[in-house]
């Protein structure tokens, strides 16, 4: 029967879906029937945002299928999301006539009824599924969401709802992934569920987490060198990603951890698939035996014992570093003792980091014997990798243009729980206030930094509450940053590194505000800092502040050139940074050096 599959013709789609096709027709042994496999190909369409193409094909397995009650169900869920009420019911509907011990059909006509706010099928619906599936109205909202891997609702539900202490956000964050990786749109995902000793969340968590384990230790049991990333949060994953899928393009084996499952759904959001990505849980990294270990967190070093490790610049300008004056030592960071290699992104950063790691070597000696290493090379190396978050950016920034939107003055401060010389939320009003007096032409956009705003800062609400009515005011913590770089017209920040990767993606200056004259200065290394004269004007008080950013949006200034110039004559490999770390990928696999970098 599915060799008619094979010949079928998508109009305007064929190539693509002719490519799909072949390979699971040579796949062998298949892990599913072939009708699953084309089904979970439809959905991941649909995960990818390409309705159209994903009802299509999942249209067309229903009619050469049409006895499984799961294709229904995941045209249903994938109609969902495409906003088609009326068309998700009928296949919903369908797929309870065809089998009505199939509970995700039930749980997408409960997600219907949510929607078009009727209460009476609702109700009688609810008490259905409970009795069934032994839960409480509370868990089957959840579940209704959860096995759509909906994290929106999920969220709205932790809000209205509140969340089992048993369960836990991270828990529901975890199965948003897992669905979206072996079950897309809860295509093949009824025969898990049959399996289960009853439907809820812990049953369900547990069941996902189990084959994770099978399919990861199944994947690392293959004798060939095995390559780990380890992505520590999730505005991380335009670091870490795209290094990853260059890796994985060369043919390497290589696997993605998430130390968060949120990242995954910045994974999806970016459209970046989730195969071979896997959630940290206990020894499973540790377990792997991998040769070669990527991460921007310097503690992801003591997650294996086998593999060499290399460290991702956190950022393009690498770290700023403090003390209280030029004589006391910074403060030392043992977790770097670690790591054989270092990616670097441009001369300086990299001639900085040297200066730091012996200097760091030499106060961790002072300390005693603790500081013994777990390094697998007879050298550590610094290696001129560039910057692939940024290639990253520059390829994706367009999509977000819009000429009638890029006058803005974004605000765009550090970490403020991390002193001195920082824009705190207080200073960041008085600073948006006068902006908006000054410059009435202009919107301003307040971005607080991800740690901040994950913490539900008091300090940020107060500054909200004070400046949300303002019609030119904007408060934005969209995941992804492009859409308000690519709205403004210049970046004021304090000593982010983010400055340097929004001006080399933007060709926009920033605005360095370092307010000297409120808060005691402690000497500073590093960093942004040794970058900021390329990049725009550095203020020390509110007083300058409206002249520079006058000076700054003056398009006579020529700040475009002159950024465009300073990146591609200061960042390594531009365009190429990711390609390049693939290619090297075999030296870093040895005890050897390379031509141009550095060794210590």
């Amino acid at each position: 029967m599915w060799g008619v599959v094979a010949n079928m013709e998508i109009p305007g789609k064929s190539d693509k879906l002719s490519k799909t096709i072949f390979f699971h027709v040579v796949r062998k042994p298949p892990a599913l029937n072939i009708g699953d496999e084309f089904a979970r190909d439809g959905a991941n369409e649909a995960l990818r945002k390409d309705f159209p193409l994903a009802e299509m094909i999942l249209e067309k397995v229903i009619a050469l299928d049409p006895a499984r009650s799961n294709h229904h169900v995941t045209l249903g869920n994938v109609l969902l999301a495409d906003g088609q009420i009326d068309r998700a019911v009928h296949y919903f509907s369908a797929a309870r006539s065809l089998d009505s011990g199939d509970l995700t059909a039930r749980l997408g006509l409960i997600t219907v009824a949510l929607i078009t706010g009727d209460t009476a099928s609702l109700k009688q619906m609810i008490a259905d599924f409970a009795r069934l599936a032994h839960v409480d109205i509370t868990e089957t909202l959840y579940l209704s969401a959860a096995v759509r891997a909906d994290i929106l609702d999920l969220t709205a539900m932790q809000e209205s709802l509140g969340v089992n202490p048993t369960w836990g956000y991270d828990k529901l964050q975890a199965i948003c992934h897992f669905i979206n990786r072996y079950f897309p749109f809860g295509s093949g995902l009824d025969a898990l569920i049959r399996r289960l000793p009853h439907l809820s969340i812990n049953n369900l968590v547990a069941a996902l987490f189990d084959m994770q384990n099978e399919d990861l230790t199944a994947w690392a049991a293959e004798p060939s060198a095995k390559i780990a990333f380890v992505n520590s949060q999730p505005k991380n994953v335009y670091n870490d990603y795209p290094i990853f899928a260059s890796i994985l393009s060369k043919g390497h084996r290589a696997a993605y951890f998430l130390a968060q499952p949120a990242s995954s759904t910045e994974l999806v959001n970016a459209f970046m698939p989730l195969d071979h990505t896997y959630i940290i849980a206990g020894d499973n990294l540790s377990n792997c035996g991998f040769d070669l270990l990527f991460s921007t967190s310097p503690q992801a070093a003591h997650l294996t014992t086998t593999a060499a490790n290399v460290l991702i610049p956190h950022d393009i300008a690498g770290h700023p570093r403090a003390s209280r004056d030029d004589e006391q030592p910074i403060e030392p960071a043992s977790d770097l003792l670690h790591f054989d290699y270092f990616l670097t992104t441009n001369e300086r950063m990299a001639d900085d980091l040297f200066s730091f790691l012996r200097e760091n070597d030499q106060m961790l000696q002072a300390n005693g014997p603790s500081t013994n290493n777990s390094r697998k090379r007879s050298a550590r190396r610094l290696v001129p990798s560039g910057y692939a978050k940024l290639d990253y950016n520059i390829d994706q920034i367009g999509s977000f243009k819009d000429p009638n939107r890029s006058n803005a003055i974004l605000i765009y401060p550090t970490d403020f729980t991390i002193p001195p010389g920082v824009i705190t939320p207080f200073l960041a009003t008085r600073v948006i206030e006068l902006v908006l007096e000054r410059f009435p032409d202009h919107m301003v956009i307040y971005r607080p930094h991800p740690n901040n705003n994950l913490k539900n800062s008091p300090e940020i609400a107060a500054l909200n509450e004070a400046l949300q009515t303002h019609p030119r005011y904007e408060y934005n913590d969209d995941p992804n940053y492009l859409s308000v770089w690519a709205r403004s017209s210049v970046m004021l920040t304090d000593y982010s590194g983010g400055a340097m990767t929004y001006a080399c993606t933007t060709g926009k200056p920033c605005l360095f505000l370092n307010p000297t004259d409120e808060i005691p200065v402690l000497a500073n290394r590093g960093g942004i800092l040794m970058f900021t004269n390329e990049l725009g004007l550095t203020v020390g008080n509110l007083a300058d502040v409206i002249p520079a950013l006058s000076e700054l949006l003056d398009s006579g200034g020529g700040w475009l050139e002159r950024i465009s110039d300073f990146q591609q004559n200061a960042v390594f490999h531009p365009s190429g940074a990711a390609n390049y770390i693939a290619s090297i990928v075999p030296t870093l696999l040895k005890d050897e050096n390379s031509e141009g970098w550095i060794e210590f």
